[in-house]
């Protein structure tokens, strides 16, 4: 902890970190218009002269341990000389006191794992192999090909980008879907691939051509059949009347609806008996029935993140995840910041986190939902009661308690709750005096069910619900009842894609599942923009700071981006959407709404 003298105005340790005004390498700097001290070891260890025309006498002799520390906690140089006030007095124990003598010792003599005189090396962990492999692998391409164009420029102050990929296929493997999910996700991924996949667990999902135009317009870049790494064939030709356009057409975000249509539950086999086993049990056949009955127990490998930890990477980018992880202690402790994950279900983290995310998880959707409301029925939120639907589990209960909590701060009647598939709708109750709205998180099912019993009895209620659920088949007839809340950009707000089509074509990568691919191009953007941004002498911290300066950064596949101090979600927003009955295709039913705090 610090206080700012001579009012001792309290600073947490993230405020008063030596990095935000000496820099992430010690060497100084200028901090608003007053010059921050070098404060290696070998600018401490030396004495310094007073410098000609200079006003103030600020020469002193070379630093000591007992003089360097009154200068941290009493604000005093070694010569005896007052520091400035903007120099923090830190509180600190004996072995906080040790720690931070230690640390200022070794100050810039040893560059940040990852970079080298040549090279920056960069991590993502990807699935590589199973169900979600090509998806991993489309990601991977995507994330190379920026760092050729980048490199194939000079690189970034003459160092090329190098991207490791550390298989992360077992994290994705052990997931599995309810044969209902799976049912529905026929539907979901069938405007992917125009063609009939069989999965592993021979389970058939037939996908008609593909409508939305972002497809067209990758599918114009390259008109060619591609074989992906499952040896599923995924035919691009756009159809005769396909037209260029540099608009993003409306279509729900894929990230979710992909991984769930490709994952299946893994089949149970018996674990083999080893040799060892059967030689020794082979004069007892009960006790070989047992060992073939135990599992066998390996211990378990790290995950890809600690992997590219241990071998030594700068940062993280891409890498495809469904929430937190346990080797994220591991990113919080060594500062290496991860750029904008694939995330299965968005994002949301701490202020320090070094995880940096581009759309806001379903919990703050839920929250934008009721501001939205808030513009538009305010007094009629005052009288009635919101009322949300989920279908349970975690996700059902963040989503219930994002949308209490945000009634509770703007004074609103508590929400009423139903949780599917026991709860009980009460649509006749509903028909006579209808909830300002229905909120809605779950499962596709469960969306299909709400949509047709209001629908029979209660047509007036409208319905709220995040856009990976916009799916044509689920909404039917109801399309004009429900809205979706679409982070990713609609109508003024979509984003040019000509930029990207170009690149996709210049670098003869076949479109396939959009939103990876837009994802890990986003990601590798602002991490090279925030690499720039840092220049030469470049560090973790000195990253992590630049991505935190990072305002309306244009990444050509999403709105602005804007990081902060305390924002880690890059896009704090969205729109309300409709399903275009004709087109299938999602409509802005609304302007831009900025997610207030």
């Amino acid at each position: 902890m610090g206080f700012l003298a001579p009012e001792r105005v309290e600073l947490s340790g993230e405020v008063a970190a030596c990095a935000r005004c000496h820099g992430p390498s010690g060497r100084g700097s200028r901090e608003g218009g007053v010059e921050v001290p070098d404060i290696t070891p070998g600018a401490l260890g030396h004495s310094r002269t007073r410098a000609v025309g200079e006003v103030e006498d600020r020469a002193r002799p070379a630093y000591s341990r007992a003089t360097l520390l009154r200068a941290i906690t009493e604000g005093r140089s070694a010569s005896g000389r007052e520091l400035g006030m903007t120099m923090p007095r830190y509180v600190l124990d004996d072995a906080e006191r040790e720690e931070l003598l230690a640390y200022l010792e070794q100050l810039g003599e040893h560059p940040d794992p990852g970079v080298s005189p040549t090279t920056l090396t960069v991590g993502a962990a990807l699935p590589l192999t199973g169900r979600l492999g090509p998806l991993g692998q489309e990601a991977a391409a995507v994330v190379r090909a920026v760092f050729a164009d980048v490199n194939a420029s000079g690189g970034i102050f003459r160092r090329k980008l190098e991207l490791i990929v550390e298989n992360d296929a077992a994290l994705h493997e052990p997931l599995s879907v309810t044969r209902s999910n799976a049912e529905t996700a026929t539907g979901l991924l069938a405007r992917e691939n125009p063609t009939r996949v069989e999965t592993e667990s021979s389970q058939r999902i037939a996908m008609p051509p593909p409508s939305d135009a972002t497809t067209r317009l990758l599918a114009r870049a390259n008109p060619t059949r591609v074989e992906t790494a499952t040896s599923q064939r995924i035919a691009t030709p756009p159809p005769p009347d396909a037209t260029i356009t540099s608009k993003w057409r409306g279509n729900p975000s894929r990230m979710v609806e992909d991984a769930a249509a490709i994952i299946a539950a893994p089949s149970a086999t018996p674990p083999p008996l080893n040799a060892t086993t059967t030689s020794e049990e082979r004069g007892n056949p009960s006790r070989v029935v047992e060992a073939a009955a135990a599992p066998i127990v390996t211990p378990p490998r790290p995950d890809a993140t600690t992997r590219l930890l241990d071998r030594g990477v700068l940062a993280l980018v891409a890498s495809m995840r469904r929430g937190p992880l346990p080797s994220d202690t591991r990113l919080a402790a060594e500062g290496a910041p991860l750029v904008l994950p694939l995330a299965l279900t968005g994002g949301t983290s701490e202020e320090d986190s070094p995880v940096f995310f581009l759309y806001p998880d379903e919990p703050s959707l839920a929250r934008l939902a009721v501001q939205s409301l808030a513009n538009t029925r305010e007094s009629e939120l005052r009288r009635k009661p919101l009322v949300v639907v989920h279908t349970g589990g975690e996700a059902g209960q963040a989503w219930a308690q994002a949308v209490r909590a945000e009634t509770t701060r703007r004074e609103f009647l508590s929400p009423v709750e139903v949780t599917l598939p026991d709860g009980t709708l009460p649509v006749d109750r509903w028909a006579s005096a209808p909830p300002p709205a229905v909120l809605y998180a779950g499962t596709p099912e469960g969306l299909a069910t709400l949509l047709r019993v209001l629908e029979a009895s209660a047509p007036t209620v409208r319905v709220l619900a995040p856009a990976s659920l916009a799916i044509p088949e689920v909404v039917g007839a109801s399309t004009a009842r429900i809205h979706f809340l679409y982070p990713a950009g609609l109508g003024e707000r979509a984003p040019e894609l000509k930029d990207f089509v170009a690149f996709m074509k210049r670098h003869g990568l076949a479109p396939g599942h959009s939103s990876f691919q837009f994802g890990a191009y986003a990601a590798a953007r602002v991490l090279v923009e925030a690499l720039t941004r840092t220049g030469a002498e470049v560090t973790r911290a000195s990253l992590t700071q630049q991505l935190e300066a990072l305002r309306d950064f244009d990444t050509g596949v999403s709105p602005p981006v804007t990081f902060g101090v305390n924002r880690r979600v890059g896009i704090q927003g969205g729109q309300l959407a409709a399903l275009d009955p004709t087109t299938n295709q999602l409509v802005a039913a609304s302007d831009w709404m900025p997610l207030t705090p």
